[in-house]
């Protein structure tokens, strides 16, 4: 594990060579995921609400 200062310093060296450092890079996301997780949220939601 890096220690704070060295993580900086080896963020600004990604930084200057354009590479996106590996923690901030896009994670696909399930477009089929998310809209069942939407769905289970109304559906605890409303059932909080009944109580």
């Amino acid at each position: 594990m890096l220690t704070e200062r060295k993580q900086r310093a080896a963020d600004r060296n990604c930084e200057s060579q354009h590479v996106v450092p590996r923690a901030h890079q896009a994670i696909p996301r399930s477009t089929t995921m998310n809209f069942l997780t939407d769905l289970l949220a109304g559906v605890v939601h409303f059932v909080g609400w009944l109580v």
